[in-house]
């Protein structure tokens, strides 16, 4: 009997000691992996569209739905939609780490919206990036020429600013001179000729 009290009381111990370290090990996931899951770290989900703010769900879940109809009818993708994380506050921003951008794509599986992110074209930008990562494959979505990647993603997007800071409106313009008016299965194709050619490759250093 005593070495059943025992073993309960362990049991017991163990579990709460347990319970109290899941704050300590949240912190230990890095930023980015921390997109995967939202919920740990107190944003409300539901279809896939996750705030910070319950009483702006609607608004998000609304952003998301337009970008994606709009994304669709020129790309032809995303036919997965990623989680998409938006941010009311610059506290929750900052828990998926640190960055200077408006918002941020997780590897084809997330993408993250900060407060001054909440407006069609910067959720169509990221869309844009889901769809790369889904027609180009992973490689070339995180390491393509970014005049191709983020071209694209700027001009899609429909991004108003005109022009873009430095080096991004630089990449916007090659873009729009390469591949003008392209949508869909003939953009693809576009791009995965200049890869075909080795007039785009990988670029690892950056």
């Amino acid at each position: 009997m005593r070495n059943s009290r025992s073993k309960t009381k362990w049991l017991l111990l163990a579990g709460l000691i347990a319970v109290a370290l899941i704050p300590v090990a949240t912190l230990a996931i890095p930023g980015p992996l921390r997109a995967l899951a939202p919920g740990l770290f107190g944003l409300v989900c539901e279809d896939r569209v996750c705030v910070d703010d319950a009483r702006r769900l609607a608004e998000a879940q609304q952003l998301v739905r337009s970008a994606r109809a709009d994304v669709m009818r020129k790309l032809d993708a995303p036919h997965a939609l990623p989680l998409a994380l938006f941010c009311s506050s610059e506290q929750c921003f900052l828990t998926f780490g640190k960055r200077r951008s408006t918002a941020e794509m997780f590897g084809g599986k997330a993408i993250l919206i900060g407060p001054r992110g909440w407006a069609a074209h910067f959720v169509r930008h990221e869309l844009i990036h889901a769809a790369q990562y889904e027609k180009l494959g992973f490689l070339r979505a995180w390491r393509g020429p970014r005049w191709i990647n983020e071209g694209m993603a700027y001009s899609l997007s429909e991004d108003p600013r005109r022009p873009l800071p430095t080096e991004l409106e630089e990449w916007r313009t090659q873009y729009e001179r390469r591949f003008g008016g392209e949508r869909g299965a003939a953009l693809w194709a576009g791009v995965e000729a200049l890869y075909s050619s080795g007039q785009a490759r990988i670029e690892w250093k950056r």
